[in-house]
């Protein structure tokens, strides 16, 4: 439920152009978040821009934007995981109860 979008900038040309330079790069960090309707729009988080010769600078923000990403998503599985039926968890004795 998150993307990293990024554009491709133009200056005196346009995508159409097959000799296309781009001079700079926008990128929007953005993820769904849950309206009171029971809806989920896209929502920025983040956005900037990077200049064409800075193209290592837009590499490192989307690495980062993954890592967080990927550390997020395995918090919230930890976090979700029933650890009384969940086949990874070992445990002792037989089926579980309210006050076992």
């Amino acid at each position: 439920m998150t993307r990293f979008a990024v554009e491709e900038q133009y200056t005196g040309t346009d995508w159409s152009d097959d000799d296309r330079v781009a001079t700079s790069w926008t990128w929007d960090s953005q993820a769904r978040v849950r309206q009171a309707d029971g809806s989920y729009p896209w929502r920025s988080l983040a956005h900037g821009e990077v200049k064409a010769g800075d193209y290592q600078q837009l590499l490192d923000l989307a690495k980062e934007w993954a890592k967080t990403s990927h550390d997020h998503a395995e918090r919230e599985q930890a976090l979700t995981a029933d650890p009384i039926t969940t086949t990874a968890v070992d445990r002792a004795g037989g089926p579980r109860t309210l006050l076992s």
